[in-house]
């Protein structure tokens, strides 16, 4: 069903503030009516789904959708574990983390939010279109209770997982570029000004998408000609940046110093691009050149200097990482293609190695379980940088 042009990215003409919110929680105005053609389309528009809603990335998402949903009227429905996001505002902040502005997804502001629990997925109406925005680890226990046939959208950080096939479902994937972060003081997702969630210019939702995503409130929606061409500029990214982030105990613009001070992490760095590359081009998938590919890197590290990587949050807090979907992923699928990644193999074997410590040991406070043997990670950097230094000569790792 094509959604009417006067639904695509246009603002409502005339709108007044919502009364019931208090100013700092305030998401958008809302329009004081709708043409009654609008109305009619609207009542038959799919309700949107969105799974995974307590991370920061999925908050973010889920505020965008809340804001067309008062736009343009359709059903928006959460599956959380425990409606957590509905208790964190979403803050808008730029690259310094300034808050620029601030939206509420509390239910109580939005009519058209309904909350679901992960087992309820079976209650989804079958016209529904669902966004999956959880971690890859979680994903095939997400999609688990969806009934058959399902349309998903996926957006993963790390190499695409097989979803069961006897689901039957429907996947699109996307790409994003949302630079997101939990904050636990106060408990609070943000947003980074200038990200963009990616899809494929080919995908026969398009109108859909635009309608319920669009509007670049939050971040741009984007749609290009070959959406694993970008799929794959971004595992790269994520393969240098969120695993050396996450083993060095820094943020992105620390890497990068690290960087140009360094020339073991030039080569470190490098060389985890090259192990990524030659796994997506024998995919068939040319995301870009070496030098390409570094500089996407680095200008995502100039972009966001203070950005911690979603990977070292989940590892100091006890949680799951997406260590197996970046290099464990490119080390996996290199040995099985016959070729060599010795960097990506021991960048994820030095991760789940203290992970494989963190849950024996049972650690009641895995922050301080971490702190306490942080050194066992920095540890495996020098390791890692000498192995780089060694195996990388300086043709491979000077950029032109």
């Amino acid at each position: 069903m094509r959604i009417p042009n006067a639904l695509k990215l246009i603002p409502p003409p005339d709108t007044q503030p919502i009364s019931s919110e208090a100013p700092h929680t305030a998401l958008t105005p809302s329009p004081r009516y709708w043409p009654a053609t609008e109305q009619r389309v609207m009542a038959r528009f799919a309700p949107f789904v969105i799974q995974g809603a307590s991370g920061s990335q999925a908050c973010a998402i889920l505020a965008q959708a809340l804001i067309n949903a008062r736009r343009r009227g359709f059903e928006v429905i959460a599956i959380s574990r425990d409606g957590g996001f509905t208790r964190q505002p979403v803050h808008e902040v730029d690259p310094q983390g300034r808050t620029l502005r601030t939206f509420s997804v509390s239910p109580q502001h939005h009519p058209a939010l309904r909350i679901r629990a992960p087992g309820e997925s079976a209650r989804i109406p079958p016209e529904a279109k669902v966004f999956n925005s959880v971690v890859a680890p979680a994903l095939l226990t997400t999609v688990e209770d969806l009934p058959a046939g399902t349309k998903i959208f996926t957006s993963q950080n790390g190499v695409p997982n097989t979803l069961p096939p006897e689901k039957n479902l429907q996947r699109q994937h996307s790409i994003s570029t949302i630079a997101t972060a939990i904050k636990d003081s106060p408990r609070r997702a943000t947003v980074t000004r200038g990200g963009a969630l990616y899809f494929d210019e080919r995908t026969p939702d398009r109108d859909y998408l635009e309608c319920v995503l669009g509007g670049g409130d939050l971040f741009a929606l984007k749609f290009v000609p070959d959406i694993r061409v970008s799929q794959w500029r971004k595992i790269a990214c994520n393969v240098v940046n969120n695993t050396l982030c996450t083993l060095f105990d820094t943020t992105f613009g620390g890497l990068l110093e690290r960087t140009h001070k360094d020339p073991r992490c030039q080569a470190l760095v490098r060389g985890m691009l090259a192990e990524t590359l030659q796994v997506a081009r024998a995919r068939g998938i040319n995301p870009g050149d070496l030098d390409e590919l570094h500089r996407l890197v680095i200008d995502t590290q100039q972009s966001l200097p203070g950005h911690q990587s979603s990977m070292r949050h989940a590892l100091v807090s006890g949680y799951a990482t997406e260590n197996a979907y970046l290099a464990a992923a490119i080390s996996r699928e290199s040995r099985q293609r016959g070729l060599a990644a010795p960097l990506c193999a021991r960048a994820a074997e030095g991760i789940d190695a203290y992970i494989a410590l963190r849950d024996s040991a049972r650690a009641a406070h895995p922050r301080l379980f971490y702190e306490d043997n942080r050194q066992r990670v920095m540890d495996e950097t020098e390791a890692l940088l000498d192995i780089a230094d060694r195996v990388f000569p300086e043709s491979v790792t000077q950029t032109k």
